[in-house]
Parts: C-alpha cells; sequence; structure tokens
C-alpha cells in the first residue's frame, strides 16, 4: 500500500475498529481523518480484492474480526447479523426480468435487456457495472441465485 493512499487509510481504520463495520460507519471515521472524495470506495476495493479486509452480510472487516464474530454466533455470545435489505429500481427491474423470462438469464443478458429502457440505457453507458453490482447485492440478499453464469429469482 502506497503510504497515504486511500488503500492505506481506509485499512488504518478497518484494523483499529477490530470488527465489522457498515460502509456508513467506515465513511464516517474516514471523513474524521481526512476529507472525503469518491476514491475512498477504490481504497475498500482494492483491500477486499487483496484479501486485507473482508466482508459479511454488507459489513466489512479484518479476516480475523470476522473469524472471531462468526466464533462468537456460533457459540450463542453474539447474534448474526441481518442481511441488508436491498431495495432499489434496478433491483426491482431485475428481479422482474427474471420472474418474466422461460429461463435463466446472463448478467449480459440482463443488461441487454434493461437497455431497452431509456432510464436504464444512459445510467448504463455512464456505469456499464451497474448490473453487476445490483446482481451481486441480489445474491448477496438472497433474492437472486447464481447458476453458473446465469441468475435466476429464488424461490420463496
Amino acid at each position: 500500500m502506497k503510504p497515504g493512499s486511500w488503500t492505506e487509510t481506509v485499512y488504518q481504520v478497518v484494523v483499529a475498529a477490530d470488527r465489522l463495520l457498515t460502509m456508513d460507519e467506515l465513511k464516517d471515521a474516514l471523513a474524521k481523518i481526512r476529507k472525503l472524495e469518491k476514491a475512498w470506495i477504490s481504497g475498500v476495493q482494492r483491500l477486499k480484492d487483496s484479501g486485507h479486509i473482508v466482508s459479511y452480510k454488507w459489513r466489512i472487516g479484518t479476516p480475523p474480526a470476522r473469524k472471531r464474530f462468526l466464533e462468537d454466533v456460533a457459540n450463542g455470545r453474539a447474534r448474526d447479523l441481518q442481511a441488508g435489505r436491498y431495495r432499489s429500481r434496478w433491483g426491482a427491474a431485475i428481479c422482474a426480468l427474471l420472474k418474466d423470462s422461460d429461463g435463466d438469464l446472463t448478467a449480459h443478458e440482463i443488461s441487454l435487456e434493461l437497455r431497452k429502457d431509456p432510464v436504464f440505457a444512459n445510467k448504463l453507458s455512464r456505469n456499464p457495472y451497474q448490473v453487476y453490482q445490483s446482481l451481486r447485492a441480489l445474491v448477496a440478499t438472497d433474492r437472486v441465485k447464481k447458476i453458473g453464469k446465469a441468475y435466476r429469482v429464488a424461490s420463496s
């Protein structure tokens, strides 16, 4: 990590917390240290990609903090976290597409369908990864199941 980078700053905050943090808690802690810029979220992603931090039900922390938390849950010393509810027009649109489809759809197929709507098309032209981000959130909250490269609505 480069000294003074957002990656280093995020890592220092997460290590100092020594527990799982919500993104809002992390953002608030970072704002106390330095002026927030959009780049802080890239630091989070770099740390997740490298394995320095991990996520669990929409919270992040160090691998030892997550392990300790899961052990506490298993031993009855802590209650498990509820998965964050995911509500968005993206999630609703993707779930509707999957419900109406005859079979499973890939992220690419979902993206192509969403591009037929001008509102989604405009956003996808600026951020083509929005579909993947939304799908990841839907899978994490068990609203959608991923089977190989395809997705389907989770059965209730």
